[in-house]
């Protein structure tokens, strides 16, 4: 079985540079989410972006899982839940809880980043995360504002 903190295969056999891979994907990613938004329909955008932020905090609950400490797997489980609140209060209240859910996402990223507590997360993940949703927070935000 492969460790977390393994790099993924496909980046491995690609040839690229681990540390590097993270980022070119990240913008790859970028470039999908922001051509199929400006394709849909307001609405339609603000619901996919409220799936999508929903599925973060299922990444988190996939790394609670694999977390052998309780601590560790319930502050991961509370962060989860607070995404899944903000994904909906983006979609019943307001689109800016959207941008405020990915935001917060990023930082999240970046507290695991310092490794000073939560459950382990794979190395490529933290500067996928870091741009692309940075950056996405830019695109919706530009997207439903203009």
């Amino acid at each position: 079985m492969a460790r977390l903190d393994d790099t993924n295969a496909l980046i491995a056999y690609s040839g690229m540079d681990p540390r590097k891979a993270p980022i070119l994907f990240a913008m790859v990613a970028l470039g999908i989410y922001t051509v199929v938004h400006l394709a849909l329909p307001e609405s339609m955008a603000v619901q996919l972006a409220t799936v999508m932020l929903a599925l973060i905090g299922g990444a988190y609950i996939g790394f609670a899982a694999r977390a052998h400490d309780a601590r560790s797997f319930w502050i991961e489980m509370s962060t989860a839940f607070l995404f899944g609140v903000l994904a909906f209060l983006g979609l019943s209240v307001h689109w800016l809880f959207i941008p405020l859910g990915l935001l917060l996402h990023g930082l999240w990223d970046f507290l695991h980043h310092l490794r000073d507590f939560g459950a382990p997360v794979p190395k490529w993940y933290i500067p996928f995360c870091a741009i692309f949703y940075v950056a996405a927070v830019a695109v919706i935000t530009l997207l439903f504002v203009l």
